[in-house]
């Protein structure tokens, strides 16, 4: 599983991530840690080595998703996760989180 990486992320801090292909540390917030990079044209994705650690990390262990299940909006409403957020301590070492960043208005 690829993560996409939105390209303002790129025009904002375009040297956040290391250049394609250079592989880095990911930990989780619950301490997992896997090899990652950012992939494609563009640097537009990032995946973990192997490819579905991240996938994993992210549909069953954060999302709660069955196999075969897919994530539905509601769904990320209700455990108010929708979207993950990286945090970079330095070149080699990244931190990655679920986040919500849905605000309904009035709350």
């Amino acid at each position: 599983m690829n993560t996409p990486i939105p390209k303002a992320v790129h025009n904002t801090k375009p040297d956040f991530f290391p250049s394609r292909h250079k592989t880095f540390i990911l930990t989780t917030n619950d301490n997992q840690k896997f090899p990652a990079k950012v992939c494609q044209a563009n640097k537009k994705a990032l995946m973990s080595n192997p490819n579905k650690s991240l996938g994993k990390w992210i549909l069953r262990e954060q999302l709660k998703l069955p196999i075969g299940k897919k994530a539905t909006l509601r769904h990320l409403h209700q455990i108010k996760i929708d979207s993950v957020l990286v945090e970079k301590f330095d070149d080699g070492n990244y931190n990655i989180s679920p986040f919500y960043s849905i605000i309904k208005k009035g709350n």
